[in-house]
């Protein structure tokens, strides 16, 4: 069961997605992240840590994009 707006879990655990978000966010990435968040958070709906966790799971899918990329033309290269 969720509480505080699926925050926690009845565990008392945060759910996968939101804690990779915020894993995601470290060094400069996070420098900038928080203070974004902040502001986008009094201008929208959503929580702060909400937008914390989407940023850091951007910034996560633009990693994966780079190394799935970099794999595949590895792979091409060494094929030729």
């Amino acid at each position: 069961m969720s509480t505080n707006g699926g925050l926690t879990t009845e565990r008392g655990r945060r759910p996968l997605v939101s804690a990779l978000g915020e894993a995601s966010l470290s060094g400069i990435k996070g420098k900038v992240a928080r203070p974004v968040a902040s502001a986008a958070s009094r201008r929208t709906r959503f929580r702060e840590d909400q937008i914390r966790a989407a940023i850091g799971l951007v910034f996560l899918g633009l990693s994966l994009y780079a190394l799935i990329s970099t794999v595949r033309r590895a792979l091409e290269l060494r094929e030729e």
